[in-house]
This record gives structure tokens, C-alpha cells and sequence, in this order.
């Protein structure tokens, strides 16, 4: 599991754990056919990949939504039991440096303010849901005459970052489930 995978955890979460990842790799995948098409210039194909991609990761920050409601409500206990993992292992096994500004402000998110799992996971639909917003404004854009490809361009840059660092987070997430499990099983 790839990104933001609590049914290490809690196995019977993972039909809601999938299919808000994989939602999310599905707008991703859309977003990249958005980006090849900005990448040639292509704005008569751009519009529709930035909208398909946006309906894609509408759904992903939905299911995301549905998940932390479902934590906070069923399943109270898993907002504390991340814990006892070592951040340093999880970062290293994300591929991300512990010293990162991504697992720094991610390890505050989870051990040391009051956000816990269920609050990372609806911020994560937050921004989502910003990242799907921002690309059908962009698909509506471009649909209009007299677009700035400059403009756009640049703003595609912001996105592919925001992207990235989300990217980043959800392994990271993934990795501290997964050792919260193995931790559990050595009990």
C-alpha cells in the first residue's frame, strides 16, 4: 500500500483505504495526461484531461472524508496508537530524510498537536479537493480565448508541486501504519 494506508492498522478498513488511494493515483494519472498535453502545448486536449483529472480527485477527497469520519466515529482508538513508532524508521521507509520539512511537520500533525489520524486524513481531503478544484478552474480557463500558456504553465508548476509534497505525506502516512502494525504485533 502506497498512500495513506490506515488498514495496517485496522484490516477492515481496507476496501475505504484502497479505493480513496487508488481514486487518488486515478486523478494523478489524469493530472500527468494534463501535464504532457500543457507540456506540447496541446490546448485543445488540456481542458478535458484538467477536468478528468478534477472529477477523479473530487471523488478521492470525498472517500478521504468519508474515512476520517468513519476513524473519529468506529474506530477512536487508531487516532493514538501511531505513537510508539520510531518517525526516523518510517521516514527512511517512505524514502524521505526524518530532517525533511514533510515528515517535521507531519510527526507535529501526529504526536505532538491534537490533529492525530483522522484529522491528517481530512486534511488530506481538504487539499484534495483544493488540488481538483484548482484543475477544473484551469479546464474552464482554457477553454475560454486568449489564454496565457505562460500563466498556466506556471500555475501547473505550483500543482505539480503541491502534488508532490501530498505524494510525500501519504507515504509517509502509509509507513507509520505499517510499523504501528508491526509494533502491535510485537506486544
Amino acid at each position: 500500500m502506497l498512500f495513506f494506508n490506515i488498514d495496517h492498522i485496522e484490516p477492515e478498513l481496507l476496501p475505504e483505504t484502497r479505493k480513496a488511494s487508488s481514486s487518488f493515483f486515478e486523478g494523478s494519472s489524469r493530472m500527468c495526461e494534463f501535464f504532457a498535453y500543457m507540456e506540447n502545448n496541446d490546448m485543445l486536449h488540456a481542458p478535458k484531461a484538467a477536468l478528468q483529472a478534477a472529477e477523479a480527485f473530487e471523488l478521492s477527497a470525498s472517500l478521504f472524508e468519508a474515512l476520517s469520519t468513519k476513524i473519529k466515529g468506529n474506530y477512536s482508538w487508531i487516532r493514538n496508537v501511531v505513537k510508539d513508532v520510531r518517525v526516523e524508521e518510517a521516514a527512511h521507509a517512505a524514502q524521505l530524510d526524518p530532517k525533511s520539512e514533510i515528515v517535521q511537520r507531519m510527526n507535529s500533525e501526529l504526536f505532538l498537536n491534537d490533529v492525530q489520524i483522522d484529522g491528517v486524513l481530512m486534511r488530506t481531503a481538504h487539499e484534495i479537493s483544493g488540488m481538483a478544484e484548482y484543475l477544473r478552474d484551469t479546464s474552464e480557463r482554457m477553454c475560454k480565448p486568449h489564454i496565457s500558456s505562460e500563466h498556466e504553465n506556471q500555475r501547473a508548476h505550483q500543482l505539480l508541486g503541491d502534488w508532490r509534497t501530498l505524494v510525500a505525506r501519504g507515504q509517509y502516512i502509509s509507513s507509520v501504519c505499517m510499523l504501528t502494525a508491526r509494533v502491535g504485533a510485537q506486544d
